[in-house]
């Protein structure tokens, strides 16, 4: 919010030239402030990304603008009933150019902050359309992968016990080959030996 500088002309409205030249100044300086948080929410709501939304620093700019729009519509009404309270008496030579080129001021305010308010209207419509875009997209994101895994379930499957069983049955085991090969070996060298010892015969 801003700087309540002038709470006291606030309270009791503008009452002097002096408290009308201090409003009006201070109301230029507001504005030019409110116009550069405008800029930097216009930043952040064209920021691109579903995840790394800055939601937090939007709207605390969002309600920091509100705030400084509402005290700046009060102060312009505050020189506008001033100016309005003292048309008779600010006519006429001096008097007269001074009310004009003071009306003149408080005109340029005004529309620099209907600027600055149709500004941020329009950013609020921005914010608002890309946080529906958002919901949607979540949305489908959700719903196709609630999809894709009712569809295609992911399930790892243990090994089944008899697979396993049937499986290592298939495999020879290490004593089986040790059998066979003496076996083998038995096979062959009895029928050496029998020629042999008859050999000797």
């Amino acid at each position: 919010a801003m700087n309540s500088t002038s709470s006291k002309n606030e309270e009791k409205g503008v009452v002097s030239l002096s408290d009308f030249n201090n409003t009006a100044s201070l109301i230029a300086k507001e504005i030019h402030s409110t116009s550069k948080k405008l800029s930097k929410l216009t930043k952040l709501v064209k920021m691109r990304g579903m995840f790394n939304d800055p939601a937090q620093d939007i709207n605390e700019l969002v309600y920091e603008i509100k705030q400084d729009v509402q005290e700046l519509n009060s102060k312009l009404d505050a020189t506008q009933s001033y100016l309005d309270a003292r048309k008779e008496k600010l006519t006429g030579g001096a008097k007269g150019q001074y009310a004009n080129h003071s009306n003149n001021i408080v005109g340029q305010l005004k529309t620099e902050l209907m600027q600055t308010t149709k500004s941020f209207k329009d950013v609020l419509l921005v914010r608002s359309s890309k946080l529906k875009e958002q919901a949607e997209r979540k949305d489908i994101f959700g719903s196709k992968h609630s999809a894709v895994s009712q569809s295609r379930p992911i399930v790892f499957k243990p090994i089944e016990t008899n697979h396993s069983k049937d499986f290592s049955e298939r495999l020879p085991r290490p004593w089986e080959i040790s059998g066979c090969e003496e076996n083998s070996e038995t096979n062959v060298s009895a029928p050496l030996i029998q020629q042999t010892q008859a050999q000797m015969q």
